[in-house]
């Protein structure tokens, strides 16, 4: 019986550290962890963090991932622009990869800012945060979707300041 359950674990590691590689985002999610060329390191924080959310949801790790991020990824950004002397932040869209790109940079950012003993268990608390909808992450993004509203009209006035009506 352990031996099936040894068997099992060897399976999924080896199933996972080939995904690790070719998977989007565990590749993405590697290059923005990634500091001064410690590749294995991260890779290995990677692992361990998805290896966590395997144990914890009992479900396939990476459509999990891709399900969560999809409910909760950005759709707008916002830039500052000068709108005669006055500074607005304008929102602008973002298209499907600078969508997940965003959230997964926000989803290290606040990892980094809530840093703990080991940073795969600080990602996944982080994660775990993200599913619950609580924690910093969530109000920011709230945070961002509030702004989106209320200078959604700036979006539009832009779009028609470029475009000629002669």
């Amino acid at each position: 019986m352990e031996q099936n359950d040894q068997q099992k674990n060897n399976f999924n590691f080896m199933n996972l550290k080939i995904l690790l590689n070719k998977e989007p985002l565990s590749v993405h999610l590697i290059s923005l962890l990634l500091q001064k060329g410690k590749k294995a390191k991260v890779q290995k924080v990677v692992f361990e963090f998805l290896m966590q959310c395997e144990k914890q949801f009992n479900v396939d790790v990476f459509e999990f991932l891709y399900y969560i991020f999809f409910i909760n990824k950005p759709y707008f950004n916002l830039t500052n622009k000068f709108i005669g002397k006055k500074l607005v932040k304008v929102p602008y869209s973002l298209s499907l990869t600078k969508q997940y790109n965003l959230l997964l940079r926000l989803l290290v950012r606040f990892s980094r800012k809530n840093f703990q003993k080991n940073f795969s268990f600080t990602l996944l608390n982080e994660f775990i945060n993200l599913v619950n909808k609580q924690g910093s992450f969530v109000k920011y993004l709230d945070d961002l979707n509030k702004l989106t509203e209320t200078n959604r009209v700036f979006l539009y006035s832009n779009k028609l300041k470029k475009t000629n009506f002669r």
